[in-house]
């Protein structure tokens, strides 16, 4: 932006978060002055001579600024020219990489409370064998699970018993005097 005083002339060029006016010809207009980027809109750089909307994934909810913000994990944006981000992703959903949408839990993953968690592994001692889930099933009786993000529970051999649901291992053999001919057990058989 250029002004004349008596004997000379000197310019400026527009902050970030500013822009000033471009011309037809592509000259700036030095008496547009530097102007303020509305909500949804940023200018990362000094003379811009336009402020770029924010991308969708993104949000923008002030004036005068540098740059826009990219949702939070969790959190969706389809839109651009955003000034907010408050769309949150169902259970069973996460954000997507580019916060656009929502995508769905894998198998052997579940989402908290929080979908700002993201999709996260099931912990030993559970699972989950479908997709989209907010939660992770126990695994049963007889059964363990001693891996993480997995969709199945292991079953106890014969010989072995598991008598608490969500166990991670299933090494207790059955004691002197007892026995389990079956897989899958939860006690062991008097001999």
């Amino acid at each position: 932006i250029c002004k004349s005083t008596q004997s000379r002339t000197s310019c400026q060029t527009c902050l970030p978060g500013t822009s000033t006016t471009q011309l037809a010809d592509g000259g700036i207009n030095p008496a547009a002055g530097c102007k303020a980027c509305q909500p949804g809109h940023f200018a990362a750089d000094r003379g811009n001579v336009a402020c770029t909307a924010c991308a969708a994934g993104y949000y923008q909810g002030g004036t005068r600024k540098a740059a826009c913000k990219q949702c939070l994990k969790g959190y969706y944006q389809p839109e651009g020219t955003a000034t907010h981000c408050n769309t949150r992703c169902t259970a069973g959903k996460t954000s997507s990489e580019d916060r656009e949408s929502c995508v769905t839990c894998d198998r052997g993953t579940a989402t908290t409370d929080k979908a700002s968690d993201g999709c996260l592994a099931c912990l030993p001692g559970t699972y989950q064998d479908v997709l989209g889930q907010h939660f992770c099933k126990t695994c049963s009786h007889g059964k363990y699970q001693s891996g993480t993000g997995t969709q199945t529970c292991e079953t106890c051999e014969p010989g072995f018993f598991q008598p608490d649901a969500g166990s991670a291992l299933c090494s207790t053999a059955c004691p002197a005097g007892q026995y389990q001919d079956a897989k899958a057990s939860a006690s062991c058989k008097p001999q």
